[in-house]
């Protein structure tokens, strides 16, 4: 479980409640309807998305540079800003609103979006697609892209989310479903979870430098897992740069949720810094199982306020902790 303030002295707050909120209450376009400019469907399918979102004419650019927010590269062999977001050459279109899909199979790809993805559909894929959200809007905007309850085989790619400074974007990516894909894809800005899921692939991201928002009360993960996954499922969080330099929470959040304890998870091969600990092991004390945290590289430059890992349970069935490093060579022990 997460520790007491009394013993961070920092306020860390449990996921509980989030389930109640939603998207943005933006118009939205429907998949499964008429052509919009930007968005293909796989082979067999129709044009999914709708005319009738909140945009005006949409106008297509080449991709640009990267944007500011996006910091130099990291060390040789890591995910980067040049390896991970929207790839070079891509032509975006520009669109406002909510997208809506709900029909499966759907592909919503080379958009220039200020808005959110709701998928309500079974294997939908985003791919090179820019989402941020306006500064002008009023309230937050809960996610970037959301695959919701009862709905399985969500692929984000390449996709770049950067919430404004001055507008809350709470989660870059969000799974209230089944599986889900996470890969080369470039968040930052958010203020709370970069990549929200309890099972899935999440794989080679550059995931980094959340915004503090005060009504978020520090409760900030990268990559955030409460419980464990769906029976037949895991979460494997491989190869990626997750970097929070903000005091806390983590750069990877694994939690116990009452009876929900923590268990299925494999993390390994990533680089980890920031947050209060770094990591967060699923419970010292809860009976967690098969929770794997092996070969991965603590930052140095940015460290955990508290130190590299905490509530990890090493005599739980199958839990390991292994290999895990410092990226000055020195071991990083189990918590």
């Amino acid at each position: 479980m997460r520790p007491s303030v009394a013993k961070l002295a920092i306020l860390l707050l449990t996921a509980g409640g989030f389930l109640a909120a939603c998207g943005k209450d933006t118009p939205s376009a429907t998949a499964g309807e008429s052509p919009s400019p930007g968005v293909s469907a796989s082979a067999g399918l129709d044009v999914p998305v709708a005319a009738g979102s909140a945009s005006a004419a949409p106008t297509s650019s080449p991709s640009p540079s990267p944007s500011a927010s996006k910091k130099p590269a990291t060390p040789a062999g890591w995910p980067n800003a040049d390896t991970t977001g929207v790839q070079a050459g891509v032509t975006l279109t520009k669109r406002s609103g909510e997208i809506l899909v709900k029909k499966s199979g759907t592909v919503i790809q080379n958009l220039d979006l200020n808005g959110d993805v709701r998928v309500e559909a079974n294997n939908v894929t985003v791919r090179n697609v820019r989402i941020h959200n306006n500064s002008g809007d009023s309230g937050p905007t809960y996610w970037g892209v959301v695959q919701w309850m009862g709905y399985s085989g969500l692929v984000v790619e390449h996709v770049e989310m950067v919430g404004a400074s001055g507008q809350e974007l709470t989660s870059g990516v969000t799974n209230f479903g089944g599986m889900v894909t996470v890969r080369y894809c470039d968040i930052a800005g958010i203020s709370k979870k970069a990549v929200d899921t309890p099972q899935g692939l999440i794989e080679e991201n550059y995931l980094h430098d959340p915004h503090y928002f005060k009504q978020a009360d520090y409760e900030i993960d990268m990559i955030r897992a409460t419980g464990g996954p769906a029976p037949g499922t895991k979460l494997v969080v491989r190869h990626n740069v997750i970097l929070n330099p903000q005091p806390a929470t983590s750069a990877v959040g694994i939690y116990t949720d009452g009876k929900d304890v923590a268990h299925d998870i494999l993390v390994e091969n990533n680089l980890l810094g920031g947050g209060g600990y770094t990591l967060y092991g699923g419970g010292a004390s809860d009976a967690t199982y098969n929770v794997v945290i092996r070969n991965n590289t603590f930052s140095t430059k940015t460290k955990g306020t508290f130190g590299p890992g905490v509530f990890f349970n090493s005599h739980g069935r199958g839990n390991v902790w292994s290999g895990n490093k410092f990226d000055n060579g020195k071991t990083a022990y189990a918590p």
